[in-house]
């Protein structure tokens, strides 16, 4: 037996032998040492003493996890595992030792593994199968004239990084999207400055487009996407706090102008789930991944966290930080700035603009307040506006807090959850207060923006807004306003880019495929597109009804496929869109008294939808009742002003005096 400096433990349960023995094979045709031999798994002191010995001296250990081993609550590899679990409290932080390898489809979350596996990254080898670029990974790690940076994730030195960037992602579903519209030189700074974000609290789950999906399989070197970090809590009771936590490290990755970062509504969407990394890397158009888990116990909070290289399920870097709740709080900040390290990117001082808090529950409810607004719900952006307040009153300049109780109004009164003449005010109120501690932050102007355009219709100065939030390093909501800008004056085509644009860094975004699909793509005659768009987007969410079937019989009804249109009608579960749908279809087929009849239905549906009905008057050549009804929809605050000026369903008001004084009134010039 050799000196061990080089050597490879392999630790496996006998069921898997033949599996393991394929690692072996391939390890060792690359001159690979292992340690493994199945004709000597037997006890007795000797043995035990012999495995003891080699598990101290062996510069790798790899403990094979299957579904076999989760089956097995005893076995000798079990002792194996804890012993090489042991040796690593003697080991320094940089020092890779343990390369958990799973060979099926066993998930993490809850396996029944030493602590010590759960922090770390495992790598998947189906059925042992081992690929060059695993074996050529671990020659690295056993190699000592290997750099630590490369091999176990040292950071490179500090005089190499520069750091710019915005946060994560959020914003309204379709019965609250502000229309946006700017007027002049502001119009034409505001679409030439930029470049396509997303704002902090991200919500919506769709797939990508076809375009999204073909640029995923081409991502760039420097692309990260920041998984849901694991709750190895006792309870499983601190969901909130280490997603809330991945999301902040994922804000802080957003700033590194360097790095293209996966938004949260595409990252997230594989909590909870045991993906292949490879697919995963390929479905969000990331070449990294950083997983992590969060284990909490009274004040004490172990955080760990690994950069895995998805072409191979490399660990670039990993770490585990331990700390009171009173210490936890710059963790986000220190994880970014190893990542920027390792992936030797620039950040000068860019973090010096990160807003934290020295309550620690401050934070906490701040992470609580996040975890409800993605729930989405009445009662959840009920909590969340609490959170945030209570927040912001334990530290009155936690200005992040501030700006989510901001948000929050904002998401309350644009889904109907309160009336918009209740919340609107209160988010302008909040935010004024937020931008007054910090006149520089550029999520707080993002946020006045979609007040100014949601409720008041301050289009120049909702692009000002925006404007400014670029000015001052960028928040992710800019593409939204951006595109709706590009669209209410008229040019869909750059809406398009924009919304496919944000699909690039965020391919899971629903809002960007739902805008396509209903508004942008049929705007443009580009119907097949806005098929692939909403098909793809129903796929990830099938769950989603409201108003789906009416935005798809629309867009039949706009190519003259009459039939297949009537086809929907009753797969639609919201009434006024129903029945408005059906009395165009009744329009279109010549039935006048079936057609009125459903009209009138939708009129006397519980809150009908204004917009909805006024297309169906449009469409049905009814100029006086069109116009009428895209009043109330605009006196409403609807949420589709901004597509007015080019929707098909309306093209035979093009060119009438009123409705270009309905357009003027709404500060969209025709």
């Amino acid at each position: 037996m050799s000196d061990g400096s080089h050597a490879v433990f392999l630790s496996y349960a006998s069921q898997d032998t033949e599996a393991a023995q394929k690692i072996c094979e391939a390890f060792r045709a690359a001159g690979i040492e292992v340690w493994f031999d199945k004709s000597e798994l037997r006890g007795g002191d000797a043995w035990d003493r012999q495995i003891r010995d080699q598990i101290h001296h062996c510069r790798l250990f790899i403990p094979v996890i299957s579904v076999n081993s989760e089956r097995r609550d005893e076995g000798y590899f079990r002792r194996e595992w804890a012993l090489a679990a042991d040796r690593t409290r003697d080991m320094a932080h940089k020092r890779a030792f343990l390369v958990p390898v799973v060979i099926d489809g066993t998930p993490e979350r809850g396996a029944s593994v030493p602590d010590k596996f759960h922090e770390l990254q495992w790598t998947r080898l189906p059925g042992g199968e081992t690929p060059p670029t695993f074996v050529e990974r671990v020659q690295r790690l056993l190699s000592p004239e290997v750099s630590s940076a490369k091999a176990a994730g040292t950071p490179v030195s500090l005089s190499s990084i520069a750091v710019k960037g915005p946060t994560t992602a959020g914003s309204p579903p379709w019965h609250s999207r502000p229309a946006l519209w700017a007027i002049g030189a502001v119009i034409a700074v505001v679409l030439s400055y930029f470049a396509v974000d997303k704002f902090w609290l991200s919500k919506r789950t769709a797939v990508a487009t076809a375009s999204a999906v073909s640029q995923s399989t081409m991502a760039p070197e420097k692309s990260v996407a920041v998984l849901p970090f694991t709750d190895l809590s006792e309870k499983h009771d601190q969901s909130y706090f280490s997603d809330g936590l991945a999301d902040q490290i994922l804000n802080e990755l957003a700033r590194i102008p360097a790095l293209k970062v996966i938004g949260r509504t595409s990252s997230f969407r594989f909590k909870d789930k045991a993906e292949d990394l490879h697919e995963v890397g390929r479905t969000l158009g990331a070449i990294y991944v950083l997983e992590g888990s969060v284990r909490r116990a009274g004040d004490q909070i172990r955080v760990t966290a690994q950069l895995i290289d998805t072409r191979d399920s490399s660990h670039l870097w990993s770490q585990a930080y331990d700390r009171n709740s009173g210490n936890v709080l710059q963790l986000q900040e220190e994880i970014a700035t190893a990542i920027a390290r390792v992936l030797q990117v620039t950040i000068t001082d860019y973090f010096k603009r990160q807003y934290t808090t020295k309550s620690p529950e401050a934070f906490d409810l701040y992470l609580r307040g996040i975890r409800d607004l993605d729930a989405a719900t009445a009662q959840s952006t009920r909590r969340a506006v609490s959170e945030f307040e209570r927040a912001s009153e334990l530290d009155p300049h936690f200005v992040p807090a501030v700006i989510g109780q901001a948000y929050a109004y904002v998401e309350q009164a644009g889904n109907g959850y309160i009336p918009a003449n209740e919340g609107y005010p209160h988010a302008r109120l909040v935010i004024d207060r937020a931008l007054a501690l910090d006149p520089r932050n550029p999520d707080a102007y993002a946020t006045r923006a979609l007040i100014r355009v949601n409720y008041d219709r301050d289009w120049t100065g909702g692009a000002t807004d925006i404007a400014k939030a670029q000015e001052f390093g960028g928040s992710r909501i800019t593409y939204l306003p951006a595109a709706k800008i590009a669209g209410a004056t008229g040019n869909m085509a750059r809406a398009a880019e924009l919304y496919e644009a944000q699909l690039a860094t965020d391919p899971m975004d629903g809002e960007s495929l739902q805008d396509l699909g209903w508004f942008v793509y049929p705007a443009l005659g580009r119907y097949e597109e806005a098929d692939v768009v909403l098909r793809r987007a129903k796929e990830v969410d099938p769950d989603y009804t409201n108003a789906v079937a009416y935005f798809d019989g629309i867009n039949l009804l706009l190519r003259n496929r009459v039939d297949e249109a009537a086809g929907l009608i009753d797969a639609e579960k919201e009434e006024t869109a129903r029945e408005a749908l059906r009395a165009a279809v009744d329009h279109a087929r010549g039935r006048s008294q079936d057609s009125d009849a459903a009209i009138k239905r939708a009129i006397a549906a519980p809150n009908a939808w204004s917009w909805a009905i006024a297309r169906t008057y449009a469409y049905r050549g009814d100029k006086p009742h069109a116009l009428e009804w895209l009043n109330r929809s605009a006196a409403d605050h609807d949420n589709v002003m901004w597509t007015v000026r080019t929707d098909p369903m309306l093209r035979s008001l093009a060119g009438d005096d009123d409705f270009r004084a309905f357009l003027s009134k709404i500060n969209i010039q025709d």
